[in-house]
C-alpha cells in the first residue's frame, strides 16, 4: 500500500513537472486576457451588461475573480496555481473511477500528461481544466450507482456535478447523457429521472447565482441565444474546415496516440469500460460543436480516452507481452510531453507560435503602462485581451475585444461576428460616457494584424471615438491615440506680489 501510494505522488509530481511553465510564465493564450479583463471588469457592474460581455457561462470570470482577491491584482501566477489544483483533483478523481490500483495511477497519469501534449497554449487557465473536475465528479458517481434510495440521492449529485461543469462552458451538458445511462444501467427506466432532476435543479442554483452576480437576460442573449445564432454555425464552414482538420485534429491524434492505440487494444471488459465509451463518444459530440477544433477544446476528450487507456494498459502488463507494452507506454508518454516542453520556451503568446509577434505587441503593452496611470482606462480596436493583461489596464467598456470568433484572414464580412451585433453601439457609447478611455488602441492601423481589414472608420461609433482622440505613439504601425481633454484655464499670475514676496 506505502508503495502504491509514493506511486501515486510520484505521479502527482510528475503532473506538476508538466505544468511547471504555467507557473513560470504569466500568460499563454488570448483567452486568459480576455478572462482577466472581464474578471477586473466585475467591479462595474453585472456581468453581461457593464461588467463585461462574452459568450461563456460566468464560472471562468469568478474563478479569476478569485485568485486575483487572493494573489492580489492581475495576478496569472495564482489563476495558473488554480488550475493546478484542479488538474490534480481531476487525475485523482479519474485514479477512483479507473478502479484504483495500477489502472488508477495510470488514468491519473494520462490526464495529467496529455492535457498539456500539444501546443504550448494548453498550459493556460482555460475553462475546460476547470469545467473537468465536476465532470471527472459526475462520472465517477455514475460508475458507482447502487439501484437504492443511496443510487437516487447519487443520481441527483451526477446531474447536479454536470450542471455545475456547465458553468464553466455550455457543451459540459453533453455529459447528461452519460449520468443518464449510467442512471438506468444501475437501476430501471425511471432512474434516469434522478440524474435530469439534479441537472435541473443544478441549472437552477446556477441561474440563481447569475441573478445575483450578473444578468440573465445578457446570459441568455450572449451566451445562448449568440452563442447558438453566430458563433456555433460560423465554426462550420467548407472552406477552412480541411485547413483545420489536418492543423488541429491530426496533431491532436498524433500526440495521443498511446492513448487511441489502447482504448482500441482491448474489448469493453465490464459496466466501467462501457460507460468510459459512452464518455468518450459524448466528448467527441462536445468535441465537435464549435466547429473549430481549438486544441483545449480537446481537454475534455483527454478524461475518458485516460481511463479508457489505463484499464487496457493495466490488462496487458498482466499479460504475456507486458514487457513490450511496458515500453511502448513509457515512449508514448515520454516522447510528447518532452516536445511539448521543449516547444514552451522559443513560445511567444502574442503570436501563438515560436516566432515573435509582428507588431510587437509585447511594446506596445510597455507604451500603455508608461502613458496611463495604474488605475486607468483603455480600449483596444481587435480582438487582442492579452493588451489589457499585459498592461493591467482596465478596459474602458464591456466589450473587451471585437470581431472574435471571425475568420479576419479570409476577410469575412464583420457582420457575422458575434459581437457587433446592434445592440453592442449604443451599449459602448453608454460605457464611453461613464468611463472615457486615457488611451485607445487601434490595431487596424497596422497592416501585419488580421484587423487592417476592419478600420475603426467603418463603424459609426468608433469612428466618432477614434475622430476625437489625437495620436501620441505608434509602434510598428499600431496607433495608439488619446482623446483630446478641453483645456483648463489657469489663474493669472500676481507679478506684484511675486516681486513683494522676493
Amino acid at each position: 500500500m506505502r508503495a502504491d501510494r509514493r506511486e501515486l505522488v510520484g505521479i502527482f509530481l510528475l503532473i506538476v513537472l508538466a505544468r511547471l511553465p504555467s507557473l513560470l510564465g504569466t500568460y499563454f493564450d488570448g483567452d486568459e486576457g480576455t478572462f482577466a479583463a472581464i474578471a477586473m471588469r466585475l467591479r462595474d457592474g453585472a456581468l453581461y451588461e457593464a461588467g463585461g460581455v462574452d459568450n461563456k457561462f460566468p464560472g471562468i470570470y469568478w474563478i479569476y475573480g478569485l485568485a486575483f482577491r487572493l494573489g492580489g491584482g492581475w495576478s496569472m501566477r495564482t489563476v495558473h496555481a488554480l488550475a493546478l489544483l484542479f488538474v490534480l483533483a481531476t487525475a485523482a478523481l479519474l485514479h477512483r473511477a479507473a478502479g484504483g490500483g495500477r489502472a488508477g495511477r495510470l488514468a491519473a497519469l494520462f490526464y495529467g500528461v496529455f492535457t498539456v501534449v500539444g501546443p504550448p497554449k494548453l498550459q493556460a487557465a482555460i475553462t475546460e481544466i476547470f469545467m473537468m473536475l465536476p465532470l471527472a465528479a459526475a462520472f465517477c458517481l455514475g460508475v458507482r450507482a447502487r439501484p437504492s434510495s443511496a443510487g437516487a440521492r447519487q443520481g441527483l449529485l451526477d446531474g447536479a456535478m454536470v450542471a455545475l461543469g456547465c458553468a464553466f462552458k455550455q457543451v459540459a451538458a453533453a455529459q447528461l447523457a452519460v449520468s443518464v445511462v449510467a442512471a438506468v444501467h444501475h437501476g430501471r427506466g425511471r432512474s434516469a429521472l434522478w440524474p435530469l432532476a439534479g441537472f435541473a435543479l443544478g441549472l437552477g442554483a446556477l441561474f440563481g447565482a447569475v441573478a445575483a452576480t450578473a444578468t440573465l437576460d445578457g446570459l441568455g442573449h450572449w451566451a445562448i441565444a449568440s452563442l447558438f445564432a453566430k458563433y456555433g454555425p460560423s465554426g462550420w464552414s467548407a472552406a477552412r474546415m480541411a485547413p483545420l482538420l489536418v492543423a488541429r485534429v491530426l496533431p491532436f491524434l498524433g500526440g495521443t496516440a498511446l492513448l487511441w492505440w489502447l482504448a482500441c487494444s482491448r474489448r469493453p471488459h465490464d459496466a466501467t469500460d462501457r460507460l468510459a465509451i459512452a464518455w468518450t463518444a459524448a466528448s467527441v459530440l462536445a468535441v465537435l460543436a464549435g466547429g473549430r477544433f481549438f486544441p483545449h477544446y480537446f481537454v475534455q476528450l483527454v478524461a475518458p480516452l485516460s481511463v479508457l487507456a489505463a484499464r487496457a494498459l493495466d490488462a496487458h502488463l498482466a499479460g504475456a507481452r507486458a514487457r513490450l507494452c511496458r515500453r511502448l507506454a513509457i515512449a508514448g508518454v515520454a516522447i510528447p510531453l518532452a516536445g511539448a516542453l521543449a516547444l514552451t520556451i522559443p513560445f511567444d503568446p502574442w503570436s501563438g507560435g515560436v516566432g515573435a509577434s509582428r507588431p510587437d505587441l509585447e511594446a506596445v503593452a510597455r507604451e500603455i503602462r508608461a502613458r496611463t496611470p495604474p488605475e486607468g482606462r483603455i480600449l483596444v480596436w481587435g480582438s487582442s485581451g492579452l493588451l489589457y493583461l499585459a498592461s493591467e489596464r482596465r478596459p474602458a467598456t464591456r466589450f473587451v475585444g471585437f470581431l472574435r470568433g471571425l475568420d479576419r484572414g479570409n476577410l469575412e464580412p464583420a457582420a457575422r461576428a458575434w459581437d457587433v451585433a446592434e445592440a453592442v453601439w449604443p451599449a459602448l457609447d453608454e460605457d464611453l460616457a461613464r468611463t472615457p478611455p486615457d488611451l485607445v488602441v487601434d490595431l487596424a492601423s497596422s497592416p501585419d494584424t488580421d484587423m487592417h481589414a476592419y478600420p475603426m472608420s467603418s463603424f459609426p461609433a468608433l469612428s466618432r471615438l477614434r475622430a476625437s482622440c489625437m495620436r501620441v505613439a505608434e509602434i510598428d504601425g499600431v496607433t495608439l491615440c488619446a482623446p483630446r481633454r478641453p483645456k483648463s484655464r489657469r489663474p493669472r499670475r500676481f507679478r506684484g506680489l511675486a516681486r513683494t514676496r522676493s
